[in-house]
């Protein structure tokens, strides 16, 4: 058997481990490509979104580190006509349409992340350009359409708890908090027991209908509340992780203000330390949607796919 997914069906975090070590390396190329088009394509916009250049927008980054220092050690309160007349001139319509096409980047890039893995795990040697060739306009489309699904199914959990929480709050208050408390727990475990979705989409190119029986069939209520844990503890742990080292290149800027090397340092360790998270998070995605996958199916659609590609 594939040694990967012998390891997925024996040891699932070790796997998870073993496969974001192999593939961190073209998850590190793949993400100075993301970082790249976002430094030359979205960063312009969202700064002429914002009717900033870029001195201006470190300007504005500085005088809210000042405030947050002052809020900290002086407890003052903070001086929201700052952040009202930065604002003035924001565009927010055209945000909006800068974040679709950044969501839709993120989204051709999370589809690249699993085909890393995919590559590595049938040991395909793909270089990431070839990689990249394998996804397509359709995959590309039922990921869009399944993601937006699968949200839509969490906000709308979301609006039945808070409407049952509106309705307990004239007959008590006390049961009216404490289901909108288990309600709030009960949607975000929903959204986690979601979490095959995407790969199965990816992985098993399922149709939307099925990657969602996929989920809901292997993702059982205990998995998703551990899958929580894990996640809310990563990120913990990513949080603490990143404050030390940002501390730490804070030291650097001076009184006279050396805020770009500030920033270009504080970019390098978000990339950093985001392709080692991220590459594991994928990786934690995948190891789960093989360890419950058909083997013997998916070495079949292996097998077929490189038939059908010889006969091409």
């Amino acid at each position: 058997m594939n040694i990967y997914l012998q390891k997925f069906k024996d040891q699932a975090f070790e796997a998870s481990i073993f496969l974001t070590k192999n593939v961190l390396k073209q998850h590190f190329y793949a993400n100075l490509i993301l970082f790249a088009i976002t430094l030359i394509l979205i960063f312009p916009l969202i700064l002429f979104a914002s009717g900033m250049s870029f001195s201006e927008l470190i300007g504005f980054q500085d005088q809210m580190m000042e405030q947050l220092k002052e809020i900290q050690q002086n407890g003052e309160k903070p001086n929201f006509d700052f952040f009202v007349e930065q604002f003035k001139s924001f565009n927010f319509g055209f945000m909006a349409i800068v974040l679709f096409i950044s969501s839709l980047i993120n989204v051709f890039f999370y589809i690249l992340y699993l085909k890393i893995n995919e590559n590595k795990i049938f040991s395909q040697s793909k270089n990431l350009i070839e990689i990249i060739k394998t996804i397509n306009i359709s995959l590309f489309i039922r990921l869009i359409l399944g993601i937006i699904l699968m949200y839509l199914t969490v906000v709308f959990t979301f609006i039945i708890f808070l409407f049952i929480t509106v309705i307990l709050a004239k007959a008590s208050v006390f049961l009216s908090v404490f289901i909108g408390f288990l309600g709030f727990f009960f949607v975000i475990i929903f959204l986690f027991k979601l979490s095959l979705v995407v790969p199965a989409i990816v992985h098993g190119n399922l149709s939307i209908n099925e990657s969602f029986a996929y989920s809901f069939q292997n993702i059982t209520w205990k998995r998703a509340a551990l899958l929580f844990l894990f996640t809310f503890v990563l990120f913990i742990v990513y949080f603490i992780v990143s404050l030390i080292l940002m501390s730490a290149i804070g030291f650097l800027k001076s009184d006279n203000g050396i805020s770009l090397i500030h920033t270009g340092l504080g970019q390098i360790i978000s990339l950093v330390l985001g392709v080692f998270f991220s590459a594991f998070l994928v990786s934690a995605m995948s190891t789960i949607y093989y360890r419950y996958a058909n083997i013997e199916e998916e070495d079949d659609q292996i097998n077929h796919h490189i038939i059908a590609s010889d006969e091409e």
